[in-house]
């Protein structure tokens, strides 16, 4: 398959199209033809990008984003605590289970004295 590389944007179109891809000019036509210098062929400048309307949007994201975490973080209702892990249930059994010996062992030296 062959192709045409379009003389204003650059972008290599198939034979097929009859206009770029890219900038829409006539591919097929001779009188769109770029004029030759000694040089080559003069190419025309690139059509500026939309660039500040992409980082306006990332901007909007990254606000929208900040504000909802904020909103969050900051509602009314109190966030759930997790519920604990089974060592953390036995630990804390133990923890209980020694506090009461100990308790019982003071009771026991109190009656001796």
């Amino acid at each position: 398959m062959s192709r045409n590389k379009c003389f204003r944007c650059g972008l290599i179109n198939s034979n097929a199209d009859r206009l770029c891809r890219r900038c829409g000019v006539n591919l097929g036509s001779p009188e769109n033809a770029p004029p030759q210098s000694a040089t080559g062929p003069v190419l025309e400048p690139r059509k500026p990008t939309n660039r500040p309307s992409r980082i306006v949007g990332i901007a909007v994201a990254m606000l929208s984003t900040a504000l909802l975490y904020n909103y969050r973080m900051h509602s009314s209702e109190p966030p759930r605590p997790k519920p604990p892990t089974e060592s953390e249930i036995r630990l804390n059994e133990k923890k209980e289970s020694e506090r009461r010996q100990q308790e019982r062992d003071r009771e026991t030296l109190d009656k001796l004295k």
